[in-house]
């Protein structure tokens, strides 16, 4: 049985502006793989004209490290590292002024953050391993773990310039996420203990 969480289905308030709010929800942990989303970043700038902002909720032993490769990188003004928020509606609202969710991690459990993002609309950016697709399904976007990270900045330039698509994908995680409601688990639990009481 998987995890769930409430799923309030509220829209996100962020008001349609040129620049790309990306956000990155997870502790720093090396598998995590906050590095290559920073080098990902930077080429992004370096490729692209996209304007962006990355928020980075979370904190962990790699902060510093992943702090000092991102001015290295040129992008001291690109993003905004919040570090660890405890406050459910603190968080609730930076997500809520993103336009998408990334995760580079190199391999999860069953990923709440994910959850968290979509039940706000966010669309899925995600490194393509098991539990993402699991979780995010078959209109989220998935990047490979290339060494040049072109596969994430091939999606995160098709995601900006199409319109459509960004509304296609907000629309189905705000509706994949009600597979994975906190009553659905419940649920699924009391059908597990009412099935083992009556043998």
């Amino acid at each position: 049985i998987k995890n769930g969480i409430e799923v309030k289905n509220n829209v996100r308030k962020r008001e349609a502006t040129k620049e790309l709010r990306i956000l990155s929800l997870a502790s720093l942990y090396p598998h995590k793989n906050h590095e290559y989303l920073i080098r990902a970043i930077a080429d992004l700038k370096g490729q692209t004209d996209i304007p962006f902002k990355v928020g980075v909720i979370g904190d962990g032993p790699c902060m510093a490290d992943l702090y000092l490769k991102s001015v290295e990188l040129g992008l001291r003004d690109n993003i905004i590292w919040y570090g660890a928020v405890w406050q459910a509606d603190i968080v609730q609202g930076i997500i809520e002024q993103s336009d998408v969710f990334v995760s580079a991690s190199k391999y999860e459990g069953f990923p709440i953050s994910i959850l968290e993002g979509m039940s706000k609309g966010l669309p899925m950016i995600l490194s393509d391993i098991a539990p993402h697709r699991e979780v995010a399904g078959e209109k989220a976007m998935y990047f490979k773990l290339d060494d040049n990270c072109q596969s994430f900045v091939s999606c995160l330039k098709k995601f900006y310039e199409d319109k459509e698509l960004r509304k296609e994908m907000s629309e189905y995680s705000m509706e994949n996420v009600k597979k994975f409601s906190i009553e659905g688990t419940v649920d699924k639990y009391l059908k597990v203990y009412e099935e083992a009481l009556s043998k």
